[in-house]
Order: structure tokens, then sequence, then C-alpha cells
């Protein structure tokens, strides 16, 4: 009788480590591969053409316009 309990609880760590493995190896094969360093594709910085430069430097140019002081003739209050 202490036999078959004992085989009994024998069997079920043996389940217990085979459904473990199991999930282990599944878990392992659904990592994705690391891809591998790409110089020009990981440290690729906004290169801009001439073009494209002159056009920023005209749109900030635009923003001081829209903050200038008003001057001392309105006020809040």
């Amino acid at each position: 009788m202490m036999i078959c309990i004992f085989q009994k609880k024998e069997e079920k760590k043996k389940k217990k480590k085979e459904k473990k493995k199991a999930k282990d190896k599944d878990r392992e094969e659904k990592k994705p591969a690391r891809a591998a360093f790409d110089r020009e594709k990981d440290l690729k910085v906004n290169k801009f053409d001439d073009a494209q430069r002159k056009a920023i430097i005209k749109k900030s140019a635009m923003l001081n316009t829209r903050f200038q002081h008003s001057g001392a003739t309105s006020s809040f209050l």
C-alpha cells in the first residue's frame, strides 16, 4: 500500500517535469530570432538635402512673426 502511494507520487512528479520541459521547449520555439546589427539601419540619422534644409529654415523664420511682443499699448488690466 505504501509502495503504491509512493509510486503515484513519483509518477506525478515525472508528469510535471515532462510538462514543464514541453512548455519550456514551446517558449524557446516562440522566441523571435534577434536581428543582426546593421550599421546603416541602426545608426541612420535624418539626413536632409539642401532643399529640405532650406524649407525648414524658411518655415522657422515665419515663426518669428507669431511671437513678437505687441507693445505697451495693449494691456490686460
